[in-house]
């Protein structure tokens, strides 16, 4: 059968991030983003039965979350400039801070008072890092925890709290966006962004366009991260692999011919 077949699943999953990439760049489907797209696609696939859904899963599907995703992580850490933090200055730093610790705070009480574990087992605790993870870094920080403690592959639970973190974050970039006209206008301050929007459209520009000679640096450099944190991680157990190759990627981009690769 075809659906048995690596290479034939596979293709489906690309065609699958392919077609989600094209849709999201769409106007109805820009709210809805990449990610959701994919899960909404993959599960339409594998309901018609073109790829084996997650309770029939093929060896394929443990690669791609062995190997793969965190591969995937680590290029997508190659893109943090720490060194941007000096733009934004102390007082950004100290909001950053707080914010982060309200949330986790957040999220440690909420996870009292709801008791998921009565429901969610043992992907309860899991499943509130990564949402305290994501409101204080970004789908990194969701997508590295999921992948540490296999959410990922309890395909329906994954998906509906990939869902519920995307309506709420919609929710929620609502009002940062609002609070900061509203800050502004009872305390304003001198801008500190000087990049113009045509400066920034042509850095974007740039980045999309991937260099032959990028991707062959690239490569490498992935599968060497992914063996280093794997070596670590054998002498040192009690360490996660993620943490230990989200930290080389985020060393590794400090520099700027790592910085600057584009892929």
């Amino acid at each position: 059968m075809l659906t048995t077949n690596a290479i034939f699943v596979l293709a489906i999953l690309c065609l699958i991030i392919f077609v989600s990439e094209m849709i999201a760049k769409t106007r109805w489907g820009k709210p809805l983003g990449v990610a959701i797209m994919v899960i909404v696609l993959g599960a339409v696939f594998a309901n018609v039965g073109l790829i084996p859904s997650a309770s029939n899963a093929i060896p394929l599907y443990s690669i791609i979350f062995k190997y793969i995703a965190p591969v995937a992580i680590f290029y997508l850490v190659l893109g943090v400039n720490l060194r941007k933090i000096k733009q934004a200055g102390m007082p950004m730093l100290v909001l950053f801070v707080l914010g982060s610790a309200a949330t986790v705070i957040g999220v440690v009480v909420s996870y009292a008072l709801v008791s998921p574990q009565a429901h969610l087992n043992e992907y309860s605790a899991p499943i509130a890092g990564m949402i305290a993870g994501t409101y204080t870094g970004g789908s990194i920080n969701f997508n590295a925890v999921a992948l540490h403690y296999k959410v990922n592959e309890a395909g329906v639970l994954y998906a509906g709290t990939v869902a519920v973190d995307n309506v709420l974050t919609t929710l929620w970039m609502l009002v940062t966006l609002a609070i900061p006209k509203v800050m502004h206008s009872l305390w304003p301050g001198k801008d500190i962004i000087q990049t113009t929007a045509e400066e920034a459209s042509i850095e974007a520009v740039n980045k999309n366009h991937m260099d032959y000679r990028d991707f062959i640096i690239l490569l490498p450099l992935g599968l060497a991260a992914f063996v280093i944190s794997q070596a670590i991680t054998t002498y040192f157990p009690a360490v996660p692999s993620i943490l230990v190759i989200t930290t080389i990627g985020l060393i590794l981009a400090q520099i700027d011919r790592f910085h600057n690769l584009v892929g």
